[in-house]
């Protein structure tokens, strides 16, 4: 056994103290960062469950009103039969909103999955736009909402591009929602679409609230809802707004937004032109002669 001297003890005796401290500071730190890690979990565990709530309200309050409108016709007497397209109507803008709302909850849950592979197709973009257009034409009808829809460089060639198109339409139809859904009465919507540099630009421009600048981040958040206030641009969960976004990523492409309070808000998709021969899987794109819709059906 060694025996030690009086100056090589407390020399020992230091540096194992110095250990000793520098132990506890790390543990200091550490219990620091599992509080900072607790906190954060009890936030998103908050989000979340704040986020399911709007979700579960999105879902029941159109299928309670579709329930009880319904009820309400089987119940109605001969002389108020006249009363039915006016319940017809609401019917189909509820059913219209839930299948909005269920569509982009299934997208939600592939993204989280990571099952999210872009199938592209030829797609004729300008006969989409005025597809999804029509589908909100109630609605612009109700709110007297003109759409202002503009076509840049577009010709019979360059019509036709390669895209997801079930992903391109929810981007184009979340955008064009949430235009409607806070754009004031009797004022316009404008929609331009061009070809630039080999990327598709397209832009939606609404005359509405607008956005204040600390708040355009936040409406892409899914797990995030702004005040209630009349100048809150996102007063729903913002669940189409961060799948359109995602989908757009997934894409290669960006959104920009430019808005002010009280002055509307444009937002600016910009996707890549995708060249068939830069795919790398030649199976993801379907066949447009098996799919043409003039083809003869033989079964």
């Amino acid at each position: 056994m060694l025996k030690l001297t009086d100056k090589e003890l407390i020399q020992e005796l230091e540096n194992r103290f110095i250990e000793n401290e520098n132990a506890v500071k790390e543990l200091k730190k550490l219990t620091e960062e599992l509080k900072g890690v607790n906190v954060k979990l009890e936030e998103s565990e908050a989000i979340k469950t704040h986020f399911l709530s709007h979700i579960r309200n999105e879902i029941i309050n159109p299928l309670s009103s579709i329930i009880g409108i319904s009820k309400n016709i089987t119940h109605l007497p001969q002389e108020k039969l006249y009363k039915i397209i006016n319940f017809a109507e609401i019917i189909h803008n509820e059913a219209f909103e839930l299948d909005q709302q269920l569509r982009n909850i299934f997208a939600a849950a592939e993204i989280e999955a990571g099952d999210t592979n872009p199938t592209f197709s030829f797609i004729d973009i300008e006969s989409l736009l005025n597809e999804e257009i029509e589908t909100y034409q109630s609605r612009l009808i109700q709110k007297k909402i003109e759409i202002d829809l503009k076509f840049e460089g577009i010709t019979l060639e360059n019509s036709r591009q390669l895209l997801d198109e079930t992903k391109f339409r929810l981007i184009v139809s979340n955008i064009l929602r949430n235009a409607i859904k806070f754009s004031k009465e009797y004022s316009k919507i404008i929609i331009e679409l061009e070809f630039s540099d080999n990327h598709l630009i397209l832009s939606i421009q609404d005359f509405g609230i607008g956005i204040s600048k600390e708040n355009i981040n936040v409406i892409f958040d899914r797990f995030k809802k702004l005040d209630n206030s009349i100048n809150s641009i996102n007063r729903g969960h913002g669940l189409g707004l961060s799948i359109a976004l995602a989908y757009v990523n997934l894409l290669n492409g960006k959104i920009d937004v430019i808005s002010e309070l009280n002055k509307g808000a444009t937002f600016i998709v910009t996707l890549p032109i995708v060249e068939k021969e830069t795919i790398s899987d030649p199976t993801a794109i379907l066949d447009d002669f098996l799919f043409d819709s003039e083809t003869v059906e033989i079964f």
